[in-house]
């Protein structure tokens, strides 16, 4: 998979109903050597936003357990796994325009 994160070799979504908030868990693989899983795909006000993996802590608090160091390194990833969720998902508008099936035939000439 080519991004602008060259690190990331492959991202793997896993695609939820879309009842709540969280639309997919992605797993991504850096350097064709390493898996991070646990990334959550959400639903924001602005759109599908990347969710880092996290952990709770002995006080209950939910803390990244992987994160990037800079905002280019975190643009990169977010922009792979999202990249590769758009690509999988038809935007909710699509899905909200499907036509209704067609009434069914009557019977009898």
């Amino acid at each position: 998979m080519t991004t602008d994160f060259a690190d990331v070799t492959d991202v793997k979504i896993r695609k939820l109903d879309g009842t709540g908030n969280v639309l997919a868990f992605a797993d991504v693989t850096l350097y064709s050597k390493y898996v991070v899983r646990g990334f959550k795909v959400m639903t924001g006000e602005k759109g599908p936003w990347v969710s880092m993996p996290s952990q709770r802590d002995k006080d209950g608090n939910w803390r990244d357990s992987f994160f990037p160091l800079t905002k280019p390194a975190r643009a990169g990833l977010t922009g792979a796994i999202l990249a590769k969720y758009t690509s999988l998902a038809p935007p909710p508008a699509a899905a909200a325009e499907k036509e209704p099936p067609p009434p069914p035939a009557p019977d009898g000439p």
